[in-house]
């Protein structure tokens, strides 16, 4: 075993819960337009309802971690389903807090500790040989996963905005034999759905967020929280939400872009978007979970460089 790869059982559990605590770093976040910030709830999201989603989180993430050391193959769907039964049995949840995130960063969870015993330590320190790794275990995952128990998990949440697909995908109400895979299904939403396209291109968002996040962090602290608030508004403005977008429409979407752009230079019409976005309950949550993506992989690559560095430094003594 090469000496960036993890083996004790502590730095096991340490690692199952970096994807578990993310989505609640990206829910601490301070003064964003929209979604869950802080103090700042939405909808029927608030903050004490994603501290004890991470928590709730904590095992599912551990059997995906020890499934990825020992090279089990997992279906991503049926760790969605049981995930998201889990949250929403939880009786201080009780609502979908994570099912967008859970898509996304199930399989990369999985797949950056397979990539992790996959490339030596140079590669491993390169973005762009990761996210070639990653992806490609992504794409087998989905192609190995069969779609049924994520159409179970979305019949469980009913989300508005999800009741159809597109193409040859049936709508959430089909009930006969679903023979689809988590990939043809993601494929075929991609062109509707953002974190569909996140998936099937790779996780493209996800990296380039990640170098972003490490030019503005060195560690997630207070002083961290506050630039992440500015990626996330970056996000908004680059990227469609596909909630945003499914909720309201391309033409509110574009508008809600241009003024969000215009409030780099101008705290008071940030104020202004921000008042009008929390008037109307939009909830971007895409863009959230894509952040709280980014926030898995940027802690995850450190905890591995952190255990490396440890490895050979009780070598060398």
């Amino acid at each position: 075993m090469n000496s960036h790869k993890i083996s004790e059982n502590s730095d096991i559990l340490i690692l199952a819960t970096i994807p578990a605590t993310s989505i609640l770093i990206e829910a601490l976040i301070p003064n964003k337009l929209t979604t869950v910030s802080f103090l700042e709830g939405i909808k029927d999201l608030n903050i004490v309802k994603y501290s004890f989603t991470a928590t709730t989180l904590v095992p599912i993430y551990l059997d995906i971690v020890e499934k990825g050391l020992n090279n089990i193959i997992i279906d991503v769907s049926e760790y969605v389903y049981k995930a998201i039964n889990n949250v929403i049995r939880n009786p201080f949840i009780n609502t979908n807090t994570a099912l967008g995130y859970l898509l996304l960063s199930i399989p990369l969870t999985y797949s950056i500790v397979r990539c992790s015993l996959m490339l030596d330590q140079i590669k491993l320190t390169n973005l762009d040989n990761v996210k070639n790794c990653v992806s490609k275990v992504t794409i087998s995952l989905l192609r190995r996963s069969r779609a049924e128990a994520f159409y179970n998990a979305l019949r469980m949440l009913r989300p508005s905005y999800s009741d159809r697909f597109v193409g040859v995908i049936p709508d959430i109400n089909y009930v006969s034999n679903i023979k689809l895979s988590l990939f043809e299904v993601m494929r075929y939403s991609a062109y509707v759905d953002l974190l569909a396209k996140e998936l099937i291109d790779g996780y493209t968002l996800t990296f380039i967020t990640t170098k972003r996040l490490s030019s503005l962090c060195r560690d997630i602290d207070i002083k961290c929280l506050f630039n992440i608030s500015k990626i996330h508004d970056e996000l908004i403005v680059n990227a469609l939400d596909s909630e945003g977008f499914k909720f309201r429409g391309l033409t509110y979407m574009r508008i809600i872009q241009d003024l969000v752009n215009e409030g780099f230079n101008s705290e008071s019409v940030r104020e202004r978007v921000k008042s009008l976005l929390r008037s109307e309950d939009l909830n971007l949550g895409t863009i959230s979970d894509i952040l709280a993506n980014s926030i898995t992989l940027y802690l995850v690559l450190r905890f591995i460089e952190n255990v490396r560095r440890d490895h050979e430094a009780s070598i060398r003594s």
